[in-house]
């Protein structure tokens, strides 16, 4: 959000702080489907160990963040561009997500 607002970088530029030094990564959509689906099964095994509520919590949003990126996946898959039918964009509805 900073580098699209504040620096007034282009869209396809806001890669965020990996996106700098790593640019394929931010543009791959099944690594990055890959890396959600890893971290869904880490925090899997340690709520199995621990019922604490952060845990528990944690496990609810990447539970959401996989479920965000099997759609954006299908998206990508069966050529559906829908980001000019929307309100906002993929950005904005990154932080909306992060925020609630």
């Amino acid at each position: 959000m900073v580098q699209l607002y504040v620096l007034h970088w282009s869209r396809p530029d806001c890669l965020g702080i990996l996106g700098w030094w790593f640019p394929w990564l931010m543009r791959s959509e099944l690594l990055h489907l890959a890396y959600a689906v890893y971290m869904l099964g880490g925090l899997y095994h340690f709520r199995r160990q621990s019922y604490h509520k952060a845990w528990i919590t944690a496990t609810h949003l990447q539970s959401f963040h996989l479920i965000e990126h099997v759609l954006l996946l299908t998206q990508l898959l069966l050529a559906l561009n829908q980001q000019a039918s929307v309100v906002c964009g993929l950005n904005e509805l990154n932080c909306i997500l992060f925020i609630t």
